[in-house]
């Protein structure tokens, strides 16, 4: 689980080379666009992990429960 939560995070580090040496060899209009996407995605791919990450994490919190007539009293049978 480690290497797949890590992965996702630590891959921007390796696109900014990446996109240094594309942004060089393609055209100013394509690397821009290029660039816009790749941070775009990067930017959401990093959020979806962090909201799985929290996500486990609170499915460790202990859950409140409460009984059925602490909840609804109304609802109770007569």
């Amino acid at each position: 689980m480690i290497l797949s939560v890590w992965t996702p995070l630590l891959v921007p580090l390796v696109a900014a080379p990446a996109a240094r040496r594309l942004a060089d060899v393609l055209p100013p209009r394509w690397a821009a666009w290029l660039l816009t996407a790749t941070a775009a995605l990067l930017a959401a791919c990093s959020t979806a992990v962090l909201c799985l990450l929290a996500g486990a994490g609170a499915l460790r919190l202990p859950r409140w429960r409460r009984s059925a007539t602490s909840c609804c009293p109304w609802s109770a049978t007569r």
